[in-house]
């Protein structure tokens, strides 16, 4: 069964960009396991089963499938965990859709414990979504400028792809259509062969 939903996710418009941010994700939690994670935007909680948490509590505005440990609130408003209480944050394509980064980032660091870590993804190349609830695309001079005026000391900004993955998968995105099926294949499976994409300029996500 796990092997037939991964070649399903082959055939989807945003197999590459969704691939290059599990990968990070869980290259940076693999080997450890942390008292409290929480999920800030967490959707229906994809990362979930790769964390090993005692407690993983998402905050979404609205139930949209996480399950247990949900906490419905808008972080623009306040982040409702008291100071240095959480492990590890994890907020994956969500701070573009936040109207005043820098007072979410701060929030952030305030409930983190000391030595916690923030693992967080944001577009850079990536269509208008969500809308109106999207407001920026990030430079990684932008991202390191907002994460240390909110308190954050050791950071580390990678990019997910170069060129190639990133115009592979914009590609890919509007070929929403039944027609475009194999075009989709052939686009995902040459992105998968792309080991080096050039210059990482260009990328995907940060």
């Amino acid at each position: 069964m796990k092997f037939l939903n991964k070649i399903k996710l082959l055939f989807s418009t945003r197999f590459l960009v969704r691939r290059d941010i599990f990968h990070f994700v869980q290259k940076e939690v693999v080997g450890q396991e942390f008292d409290c994670v929480v999920d800030i935007g967490a959707g229906k909680a994809p990362f979930r089963k790769l964390i090993k948490a005692k407690k993983y509590i998402g905050i979404d505005i609205e139930d949209r499938g996480f399950g247990d440990g949900l906490i419905i609130a808008d972080i623009n408003e306040c982040v409702p965990l008291k100071d240095q209480s959480v492990d590890l944050v994890l907020m994956t394509e969500v701070l573009e859709h936040i109207k005043e980064p820098k007072a979410v980032l701060a929030e952030v660091y305030r409930i983190l414990k000391p030595g916690g870590k923030l693992i967080l993804t944001t577009p850079f190349v990536w269509p208008e979504h969500e809308a109106p609830n999207d407001f920026y695309r990030y430079t990684k001079y932008g991202l390191e400028y907002l994460l240390r005026e909110a308190g954050f000391v050791n950071i580390d900004i990678k990019p997910s792809s170069g060129y190639g993955r990133t115009l592979l998968q914009l590609f890919c995105a509007p070929l929403r259509r039944k027609i475009f099926t194999p075009l989709v294949l052939a686009s995902n499976l040459l992105g998968l062969l792309i080991f080096s994409s050039g210059d990482e300029s260009f990328p995907l996500v940060y």
